[in-house]
């Protein structure tokens, strides 16, 4: 009887030990939400521990995701000052073929990604252009093209500083193809990239094109239409390559002016 008694006050011990564990782990996460999100501190707690169940989701077990996830999804909408609790931005897990395992992937809408870029001053965001979509001879879609604008500090003038091809065999939604309730074996578009592709890929090149010009405030984060075909995570060191990236440096260094400068004199950070 002393003995069980025993167990059960240490295992009572190891119990209130692992709660105050998970809610130091709370209070620390909900230190790095923006504070016009809550009223008091003990309100961010709330927020997080109800983002851990609502909005991360739990997997196909039944258990809470990482702890690590949450703390990831946390930095990103943080950051970006996009409010999960008004839908701005969403945790959305892939089954990674390559580690056959679920991995988390932050997520916004189109608007999301122009609102960012509008509170970024460096560049200037000043809108991007109509989509350019192109067909082959078969009046098949290939591929659209979008490009970004951002104001020039010296001149004022409205200048093209990044531009996104997003091509349709790559980001299209594949599902097999059923004939009289049988496998084909063909693969088609799935219900909405057969029904509206040219609005999809638009949203897939628009989101290239600013991830690339605003790399600092998007990198990691992506549009819902960018996904829906994934099997594989994507890697941010693959976005881009060096002459790429070393053309976009260029790009923004002519916008980085000092409010000082004179017209055509570039100012070194």
């Amino acid at each position: 009887m002393v003995k069980e008694s025993a167990d059960k006050r240490k295992k009572t011990l190891e119990q209130n030990k692992q709660i105050a564990k998970i809610e130091k782990k709370y209070s620390e996460f909900a230190s790095v939400l923006p504070k016009d999100w809550f009223s008091t501190d003990d309100e961010a707690v709330g927020l997080v521990k109800s983002m851990h169940t609502d909005i991360m989701g739990k997997d196909k077990n039944g258990m809470a995701r990482p702890f690590n996830d949450l703390k990831y999804f946390l930095f990103q909408a943080a950051q970006r000052n996009l409010n999960p609790f008004k839908q701005q931005i969403h945790a959305v897990y892939i089954w990674d073929s390559q580690i056959k395992s679920e991995k988390l992937v932050v997520i916004t809408g189109i608007a999301g990604f122009r609102s960012i870029a509008q509170r970024s001053k460096r560049p200037l965001y000043a809108g991007s252009s109509e989509p350019e979509w192109n067909s082959d001879e078969d009046d098949k879609l290939l591929n659209c093209k979008v490009s970004v604008y951002a104001y020039n500090p010296v001149t004022g003038a409205r200048e093209i500083v990044s531009t996104g091809v997003a091509w349709y065999d790559e980001y299209a939604k594949m599902v097999d193809e059923y004939v009289d309730g049988k496998k084909t074996g063909n693969k088609k578009p799935n219900t909405t990239w057969a029904t509206r592709p040219k609005g999809m890929l638009a949203k897939c090149a628009e989101a290239l094109a600013l991830r690339q010009i605003f790399s600092d405030e998007l990198s990691g984060l992506y549009v819902a239409e960018e996904i829906d075909h994934l099997t594989v995570v994507p890697d941010d060191s693959q976005l881009s390559d060096e002459d790429r990236k070393a053309a976009i440096e260029e790009k923004v260094r002519n916008f980085n002016k000092s409010e000082n400068a004179t017209e055509g004199e570039v100012v070194s950070e």
